[in-house]
């Protein structure tokens, strides 16, 4: 289907490309036009995993919208200029393709000036497709348990245990159809941002709370909770093993059978503390 998509709009830039260019009298061979689209298609099919990737950390729970705003605009800048450099080397690698003359600074500034709109359209189809997909992912999980007329209220404890620096939450209490029941922070496997709310993975059940990563995080025992990136917290007494995956990622499996899938940086900073978990029950 990922592939079927870029093909589809490569044919479809190749038309647009004849067009255009029969507008001004150059009769532009299809079968150039469609080598031309296919190779900047190729581009962008390699780089959007990458922007999905990495527009599902750059939320208003991670930024402020300002800083959030700033990286879009900084990430968007450069992905236009590795198209608009792609299209550039293009000709240098096949003098055949080249349909514009002249010294290499203007050749490159014109297909800045065209490329800069059509570029800058796909990165922020890719960013609005990466937050839908963020949104409808949160939905789903959360759905079996809360159903349509969800409504959560901020964390209360029922008891609280006090150390140096805060009082640490006990439970959580939810409302969820017209229900409240409480979720020991005990039962809690992992911990996932969710937009204005977070979603507590217990077992295989998922409720949401509206709080934010930090406010949730500050309320959690640190020597048994471990936020291992922006969007997860762990509960670590209950990882029951880590598992590499094909793509490079890791898989925690928790007792319960729930599993989370880790980044690089995330992995990085659970096994220190799966390590000292490990002496410190031993001995």
């Amino acid at each position: 289907m990922y592939l079927s998509f870029w093909l589809l709009l490569a044919l479809t830039m190749a038309l647009r490309s004849v067009a255009s260019h029969a507008l001004i009298g150059d009769n532009l061979p299809y079968a150039q036009a469609l080598a031309v689209a296919l190779a900047t298609c190729l581009l962008w099919a390699a780089l959007l995993p990458q922007i999905f990737r990495w527009s599902d950390h750059v939320t208003a729970e991670n930024f402020t919208w300002l800083r959030s705003l700033a990286s879009h605009v900084g990430f968007a800048i450069g992905f236009v200029l590795l198209s608009v450099g792609w299209r550039f080397l293009l000709d240098v690698l096949f003098p055949s393709l080249r349909r514009v003359h002249g010294t290499s600074s203007t050749v490159f500034g014109i297909y800045l000036l065209t490329g800069l709109g059509r570029s800058l359209l796909v990165y922020a189809g890719a960013v609005a497709a990466a937050h839908a997909w963020n949104r409808y992912r949160m939905s789903e999980r959360s759905e079996p348990e809360l159903g349509d007329s969800v409504s959560a209220t901020p964390p209360v404890s029922s008891s609280v245990v006090n150390n140096s620096a805060a009082c640490l939450a006990e439970r959580f209490l939810i409302k969820s159809n017209g229900r409240m029941f409480f979720v020991k922070t005990g039962e809690i496997d992992w911990i996932e941002a969710a937009g204005n709310y977070v979603s507590l993975h217990v077992g295989d059940k998922t409720y949401l709370l509206r709080e934010s990563m930090r406010g949730i995080e500050e309320q959690l025992d640190a020597n048994r909770f471990l936020r291992v990136d922006r969007s997860a917290i762990i509960h670590i007494n209950r990882v029951r093993e880590v598992q590499s995956l094909p793509s490079g990622r890791h898989e925690a499996i928790f007792v319960s059978g729930a599993r989370a899938t880790l980044g690089r940086s995330g992995i990085e900073r659970l096994k220190p503390a799966i390590l000292e978990l490990t002496q410190t029950t031993s001995a």
